[in-house]
């Protein structure tokens, strides 16, 4: 044997010179601690979550109105906000969304709060007995009796809110020993509409139409919980809000 040349051992028994080549490669791969494991893990995450982020989207918002008559309003006159007994929305949410707009396009402009309203317009009726459907209120609008309750309390118009959200659910879970794997989704849209009364005129000038859709997302990578929600009600009732006083105010819908 030359000097500074070195002979490699002959392999064990059971042991081929291809598995030890295949387990070198494989050891340096995932080293100390699997940190291949959660670079792999870290890059499924971040695509996962960027595909769904783009594919969901976010919510969107569509406003319009229809006008029958012109609208105005003089500094003493007052405007009620009602919501209709078979909406699906909450009266609180869509009274503070809408006199916010209205407080923030006329100061002026009192807000009169929906018990305040029933108290007024039907004082011998239980508020929860009060009629709250735009059928029955277009009768009154020509009633003496009430024109002149509305005109004592300055009254000038009623907002009747009406409308609800929907929604589809779509995916699922795949869920093993190692953890789960999976993404649910909804498609969801809540409609609003505000039918306006003019008790000075007497009529209905028009209505004031808002929507907004959206797909709020949940997911799961293995153990790590993910998601985007979709605030469809609360982005229909400030746009509906904001129509509301342009309404009021006279002034133009927003172009498309």
């Amino acid at each position: 044997m030359k000097p500074g040349v070195t002979i490699a051992p002959e392999p064990t028994s059971g042991t081929t010179v291809g598995a030890l080549e295949h387990d070198t490669p494989s050891r340096a791969a995932y080293g100390p601690g699997g940190r291949f494991t959660f670079r792999a893990l870290g890059r499924l995450t971040i695509g996962f979550v960027a595909l769904a982020w783009l594919w969901v989207g976010c919510t969107k918002a569509e406003l319009g109105e229809i006008r029958k008559g012109p609208t105005g309003f003089e500094p003493h006159e007052a405007v009620a906000i009602v919501v209709s007994r078979d909406s699906r929305i909450a009266e609180d949410e869509i009274v503070d969304c809408i006199s916010t707009a209205i407080n923030e396009a006329d100061p002026t402009l009192r807000v009169v709060t929906p018990d305040e309203f029933r108290r007024a317009a039907f004082p011998n009726l239980a508020p929860e007995a009060a009629p709250q459907n735009p059928q029955y209120l277009a009768l009154l609008l020509k009633h003496p009796p009430f024109q002149e309750r509305m005109t004592q309390e300055g009254i000038r118009y009623l907002i009747l809110v009406s409308g609800g959200t929907e929604q589809q659910h779509h995916g699922d879970f795949f869920c093993a020993p190692g953890g789960c794997l999976g993404l649910v989704w909804w498609d969801r849209e809540s409609r609003l509409v505000a039918s306006v009364f003019d008790f000075k005129q007497g009529r209905m000038p028009g209505e004031v139409r808002a929507s907004a859709s959206g797909r709020p997302w949940f997911a799961v990578v293995l153990f790590f919980p993910l998601g985007l929600p979709a605030a469809t009600e609360t982005r229909a009732c400030s746009e509906l809000g904001e129509g509301v006083a342009r309404f009021l105010a006279g002034g133009n819908p927003p172009q498309p």
